[in-house]
């Protein structure tokens, strides 16, 4: 376990430039003195709020409170710190993905935060990120049972989402939400968007065999095939 955590940590920092985070700090969390390394990247943060190494080391300190110290809450008040103070960064949207998937508060709103924050000006997260931050809101998202504010929140993340599997089931999730919530011919656009998009995706297969009417109703001109 020590050496999937600090093996995760050399990953994290090593593309933001981890020499400036004191190596001590390293030295500590390998001897299994976590509870002097959290409070050594506490301090680094706070010492040195502009530094970039600073949500680095907020991150690693809520991540050895998590793993190592066992202290949820500790952590999480940890990643919250961090979503807030460096919003924009990498550090910060992985930090949500955490809240996303660990808190019991607030789960959405930190998921569609995340997604929001894939991108940025110097960094991208992997698709893979990407694809479980989306995978884990479609539960809470059915959960709202309001068509409406389903609409609204799939409008919202699709933008982030990369092209691929994953963008062509959120495509059908939005139409179904707009013939919920009764937005026909909105529902049909999508539809027809989708099988033009992504003909090929497994996602396809359900609207072509279903939803042929309701395309050509409000898509005369669709060129079905």
């Amino acid at each position: 376990m020590k050496h999937l955590l600090i093996w995760g940590m050399l990953l994290t920092t090593a593309a933001a430039g981890a020499q400036d985070l004191p190596r001590e700090l390293w030295d500590q969390a390998w001897r299994g003195d976590h509870e002097s390394a959290i409070r050594g990247y506490r301090e680094f943060a706070a010492q040195h709020p502009d530094n970039s190494q600073a949500p680095v080391a907020l991150y690693n300190a809520a991540n050895l409170t998590l793993s190592q110290a066992h202290d949820t809450a500790a952590a999480l008040e940890g990643y919250r710190a961090l979503a807030t103070k460096y919003a924009g960064t990498q550090w910060a949207a992985e930090a949500c993905r955490r809240l996303a998937v660990l808190g019991s508060e607030r789960r959405m709103e930190y998921g569609l935060q995340a997604l929001r924050g894939a991108q940025g000006k110097d960094y991208q997260m992997p698709e893979t990120w990407v694809t479980q931050v989306a995978e884990g809101l479609v539960g809470e998202i059915a959960a709202l049972g309001d068509s409406a504010r389903m609409v609204d929140i799939y409008q919202g993340i699709i933008p982030f989402i990369p092209p691929g599997e994953q963008a062509a089931q959120m495509q059908v999730r939005l139409a179904a939400a707009l013939e919920a919530a009764g937005r026909e011919a909105e529902a049909a656009g999508t539809y027809a968007d989708l099988l033009q998009a992504y003909p090929f995706s497994r996602h396809a297969i359900p609207v072509r065999q279903e939803k042929r009417d309701l395309i050509l109703k409000h898509r005369p001109d669709f060129p079905w095939a």
